[in-house]
């Protein structure tokens, strides 16, 4: 299904193309890993791209932040032409725009089904809160559920007494927080160094990540909580958006 979409997105963008856009180059800001699948998704659509385009249209994934921005600034990055694209948690630029938080609200879909309903009926919302931001909404992609990655298995609240935990937005936090947790906000790129240093104990995050992230080499549990279904979604700038010609 993503790879479908992905390719009806790589066509519409080839054919809003000008003439005078040959060889157009642009940088897309990836937070995660290359063997993310979010990272990889993005990676697919920039081929598509460059396939439709017949080598016209080049976007280079950065993954990893190897750009050295942050998950936070990312709408204002994107919004400023900094970075002509990115991929981005929405949750992560909830404190920019709140509507980005909806999907990471806890325990608000049961399944993935749920959560699909809930990204449609918040599309139109995404795509304004997008424009407001000088950003062209392009698609989005859901993480698995979200669950807790520990040292030793978390069976009920008192385990979650003092934990310090890294989490990806300040929903996560608030919801911890609440259950007598500490959390606490750290990159991704910091997030590994910080369990082997101990700074933090645990990690609120999905069983992809924590496979990419390698975290079995420092914790022993993961517990499936299906807190939320959070969205990644990728965007580009408006005015690079809007330099674009149909009649290419």
């Amino acid at each position: 299904m993503l790879k479908k979409t992905l390719g009806t997105l790589a066509i519409l963008l080839i054919f809003a193309l000008p003439a005078s856009a040959a060889n157009m180059k642009m940088d897309l800001h990836a937070s995660y890993g290359a063997t993310s699948f979010h990272t990889q998704g993005a990676t697919q659509f920039a081929e598509l791209v460059k396939s439709y385009s017949n080598g016209s249209v080049d976007i280079t994934v950065h993954p990893g932040g190897s750009l050295g921005f942050k998950g936070p600034e990312l709408l204002k990055v994107v919004k400023d032409g900094q970075v002509p694209m990115s991929d981005i948690l929405m949750g992560v630029v909830a404190g920019s725009e709140h509507v980005f938080g909806l999907s990471s609200l806890p325990r608000l879909v049961p399944t993935f089904e749920k959560a699909k309903d809930l990204y449609n009926d918040s599309l139109p919302l995404y795509k304004k809160a997008a424009e407001k931001w000088n950003q062209k909404f392009l698609y989005a992609a859901p993480w698995p559920p979200s669950g807790l990655v520990t040292k030793k298995t978390v069976n009920g609240k008192a385990d979650l007494a003092n934990l310090k935990t890294r989490t990806y937005d300040k929903n996560g936090a608030a919801f911890l927080r609440i259950l007598g947790g500490a959390p606490l906000s750290l990159p991704w790129g910091e997030v590994y160094s910080s369990l082997r240093t101990g700074m933090i104990d645990s990690v609120l995050t999905s069983a992809e990540s924590t496979k990419n992230g390698k975290f079995w080499e420092v914790l022993g549990a993961f517990k499936p909580i299906n807190y939320a279904f959070p969205l990644n979604m990728v965007t580009i700038n408006m005015d690079y958006w809007k330099s674009l010609d149909k009649d290419q």
